[in-house]
């Protein structure tokens, strides 16, 4: 199982537990980068987890182009296109690796 496959199916079922308590998917959301930045700081300098943000940044200007507006977008494909907007935007220091 990737590490991504891993982290999704935790992340569908606190959204599901969360909406059995009437709690927002964008509340979950909201928590979940507060405990990605989290994690972060236990290695990585601020700059770095400014780059990160920008990447992701990066990504949802390229989730919002037409190619990826299909319902059949996989995620190892806007893996990819993040890794381009990350290189074509000079963020350093990914350290993720799935």
């Amino acid at each position: 199982m990737s590490t991504y496959a891993m982290v999704s199916r935790h992340i569908e079922q606190a959204l599901a537990e969360a909406a059995g308590k009437s709690i927002s998917d964008d509340v979950v959301a909201r928590c979940l980068l507060s405990e990605a930045i989290r994690l972060f700081k236990r290695s990585r300098s601020n700059d770095d987890i400014a780059a990160e943000l920008s990447a992701a940044r990066a990504c949802i200007r390229v989730r919002r182009g037409a190619e990826l507006q299909r319902q059949d977008a996989r995620p190892e494909h806007l893996g990819r296109q993040c890794r381009q907007a990350r290189e074509r935007d000079g963020c350093k220091g990914d350290k993720r690796r799935d």
